[in-house]
């Protein structure tokens, strides 16, 4: 809503609670926060949604909702808040960079690693999706009505923590590489299946260049054989891969035949840590394999 108000726009907001507001906020709040979007609460309005252009829909709303779904025309475009910034982020002469993880558990660690080592090593990085700050909320002070025009406070690298939920309205980004961790029963209420789940999480994979897939498990393995893909997991690696070496009774994170550190030094212990570690190694070679290929 910060970025639809920032840019001027009109828009609806649709919610079927009377009160989504936290007793510190009320509606004449949001009025004067918001004065270009009208407040429709307590119900989902059918008229409403049957006559919008574009629909922003929450990720904790199901799309399968029939209480929303048939009231949607052929013409509407459905997407989440990721979804726009994807599509507004290829018109800019210089498009963010996008680092993208998903997977049952562990999302957060990695991509909070992910953001430290960036900072580490002076690249201007911002996180985003399920953690940081809302994505659009990076083009608020931008005047998008002119994208060829050189941007100068956007991030260089965004890093996008995304569930399930948002996987399901994405179609339109182009990742440098994208990573499932993992796929455990989750969710099932919604996706009804965990062939289903599989399929939303690897869905990732076909928006981004280069894949990071866990050798440990099959179901993050990507469904196009022919992408570039880099893995890790918990057996000493190949050539090209990551993985964990035991040498002189230590174990190791190593890449291909060189190790690299002990597992004891690390400040994250364990097994799951060992392998976030080695995903995030993953992620930032991507990054150089694709700039180098780009070069």
């Amino acid at each position: 809503m910060r970025f639809l108000s920032a840019q001027g726009l009109c828009f609806a907001v649709n919610d079927s609670r009377a009160n989504p507001f936290p007793s510190t906020y009320n509606v004449e709040q949001f009025e004067t926060e918001f004065p270009t979007a009208s407040l429709h609460l307590g119900k989902w309005n059918t008229e409403l949604i049957a006559k919008a252009e574009v629909i922003l829909i929450s990720p904790g709303i199901d799309c399968a909702n029939q209480n929303i779904t048939q009231h949607i025309s052929d013409d509407c475009r459905v997407m989440g808040d990721i979804e726009l910034f994807c599509q507004l982020n290829k018109t800019l002469k210089k498009p963010i960079d996008i680092l993208a993880i998903t997977g049952s558990n562990g999302k957060s660690t990695v991509v909070s690693l992910l953001a430290f080592l960036a900072e580490s090593l002076g690249v201007n990085a911002k996180l985003g999706g399920n953690i940081g700050q809302p994505v659009l909320d990076v083009f608020i002070n931008e005047n998008l009505a002119f994208p060829s025009i050189e941007t100068k406070n956007l991030p260089d690298l965004l890093i996008l923590e995304l569930s399930s939920f948002q996987l399901e309205t994405l179609k339109s980004m182009q990742a440098i590489a994208t990573s499932v961790l993992n796929v455990s029963d989750d969710h099932l209420d919604r996706h009804l299946s965990m062939a289903n789940y599989q399929k939303i999480k690897q869905s990732i994979y076909s928006q981004g260049k280069l894949a990071v897939t866990n050798r440990d498990d099959m179901a993050t393995q990507t469904p196009n054989q022919s992408q570039t893909t880099l893995s890790f997991g918990s057996d000493a690696p190949n050539d090209s891969q990551f993985g964990i070496r035991k040498y002189k009774n230590k174990a190791y994170l190593a890449f291909g035949k060189q190790n690299l550190i002990a597992l004891e030094q690390l400040p994250l212990a364990g097994m799951h840590n060992a392998l976030n570690y080695l995903t995030v190694l993953a992620l930032g070679y991507s990054v150089w394999l694709v700039n180098r290929h780009n070069g």
